[in-house]
């Protein structure tokens, strides 16, 4: 009997979770501020607007779309550089108030060599994973791996829902 109890309480968590409404929708402008680990100290700032909402059962899956800027700030022994691009994620929401997400991000990057004293440029194509969660209606914290600078790297920050 017990066991029984506890599989509808799964079950009706499960259902309240199922039904979430999707922080990720139209009209939403999403800005992310955030500092990385891994290559020297990477700032990045990255905005992004939702094209496509409620793809999945008419309530979920978002694909967003926007601008990012990186910028690897000077540490001794370390490249110097920037990463400005676009970038493109699809968005599932499981339960309320976090925001998870997957994209490509497609940018144009440059840095200073130390090793070879010149500057040198070229077009990146990255993967990025990440996670919002929203503490307040329109402030949260966020996560990501890879993408721009921080490829391979961990990068938190907060966000913010215009």
């Amino acid at each position: 009997m017990k066991r029984l109890g506890l599989l509808l309480a799964i079950l009706c968590m499960f259902g309240v979770v199922a039904n979430a409404q999707q922080d990720f929708q139209k009209g939403n402008c999403i800005l992310n501020a955030g500092v990385g680990v891994g290559y020297g100290v990477p700032v990045s700032v990255s905005a992004e607007w939702p094209v496509a909402t409620n793809m999945i059962k008419g309530r979920n899956g978002a694909i967003g779309i926007g601008p990012y800027l990186g910028f690897n700030l000077p540490c001794i022994d370390k490249n110097t550089g920037f990463d400005l691009g676009f970038r493109g994620a699809f968005h599932y929401q499981w339960p309320e108030k976090l925001d998870t997400y997957a994209g490509l991000n497609l940018s144009f990057h440059g840095y200073n060599d130390k090793d070879v004293d010149e500057f040198k440029s070229g077009v990146a194509c990255s993967l990025f994973v990440g996670a919002r969660y929203y503490f307040w209606n329109k402030v949260g914290l966020f996560a990501e791996i890879g993408g721009g600078l921080n490829f391979g790297a961990l990068s938190i920050g907060a966000c913010f829902k215009l």
